[in-house]
């Protein structure tokens, strides 16, 4: 039986991934797996898996033997997974896992002071601006890491020495390059995960979802193949089955029709060009692929964090 997806990391990060092979593309580079590699499983002997191409670009890299603090944006559009994909890895390195809309919830659920004047702003139609976004992001993130500076957190992973002590992975924000240039005066990203899949599937992805009111359980149910064809990858994505207990009970989000979900990707296109530029011209971005499901994409992408980490 083939391993968990925590597991595998868990044993893959020790040595790395085997058959991995770079070239340059334009003006980036791109590591694509081998078609076989090897993977340990629980029981047994070693077996190959196959691996299909994930595309993973970047204008720039750094490699340093020296201790690495991850300060991760993991970038996507709705439905991608980048949700699933940055919470899983940012346990894996044992840093927070950072989404600004939770923070701005709680905030309002604590009744703080600027809570009150965010649940007003809301109520009233308006926007959260850009300074109250950052403002409270930065003190978190100033309180993790003094919370975090006196543990031991240090752990080699994939060859690379990484210090979890003040890092973190910031979920889909920021969302503009004003914000990116905003959070550059008082943090310093060193990679940016920008996280695509084909839009057709992307489009059945999101149809596919389901959610459970009584236990809140996200699940989805389509099942998703894709030959590879005219230069494209595979693509396999076997569904999110709905346990029993939830069997009957799931719905679609309202939100979830494919009107509303080709004019969310036209606003994220609109909107993440500036950003993807901003980063880009810096030498952050890395573009990555979706290719399969949890279990076949984390032990492809969590070496590719590890790699493109910057010091």
């Amino acid at each position: 039986p083939a391993m968990s997806w925590w597991s595998t990391l868990a044993r893959a990060a020790g040595r790395g991934v085997e058959g991995v092979a770079s070239r340059t593309i334009g003006h980036g580079t791109a590591a694509t797996p081998s078609a076989r590699t090897a993977w340990p499983t629980t029981q047994g002997p070693t077996v190959l898996l196959p691996l299909r191409s994930h595309l993973v670009t970047r204008s720039a890299s750094s490699r340093s033997p020296s201790v690495t603090v991850p300060k991760i944006v993991f970038l996507g559009p709705p439905g991608v997974g980048k949700g699933t994909y940055a919470k899983r890895i940012a346990k894996w390195l044992g840093v927070p896992h950072v989404a600004v809309g939770d923070l701005i919830r709680n905030e309002v659920k604590a009744g703080t002071p600027l809570g009150k004047e965010v649940e007003n702003t809301v109520s009233s139609g308006g926007l959260v601006s850009d300074d109250v976004v950052l403002g409270l992001l930065k003190g978190f993130l100033e309180e993790s890491g003094e919370a975090s500076g006196s543990a031991s957190a240090t752990q080699v992973l994939h060859g690379k020495t990484i210090d979890a002590s003040g890092g973190y992975i910031l979920d889909g924000f920021p969302r503009t390059a004003k914000q990116a240039e905003m959070l550059s005066e008082f943090q310093n990203v060193n990679l940016v995960l920008n996280l695509y899949l084909r839009e057709d599937v992307l489009i059945e992805k999101c149809l596919g979802r389901r959610i459970c009111p009584e236990c809140n359980g996200n699940y989805n149910v389509a099942d998703i193949y894709r030959p590879a064809e005219n230069g494209k990858p595979e693509i396999v994505m076997p569904p999110l089955s709905v346990p029993e207990g939830c069997e009957g009970k799931v719905v679609t989000r309202k939100d979830d029709t494919e009107e509303v979900v080709l004019n969310r990707l036209e606003i994220y296109r609109r909107e993440s060009e500036p950003l993807e530029a901003y980063y880009r011209e810096r030498g952050l971005l890395v573009d990555f692929e979706i290719t399969g499901g949890i279990d076949h994409t984390l032990p492809v992408l969590s070496p590719t964090v590890i790699r493109e980490l910057r010091q």
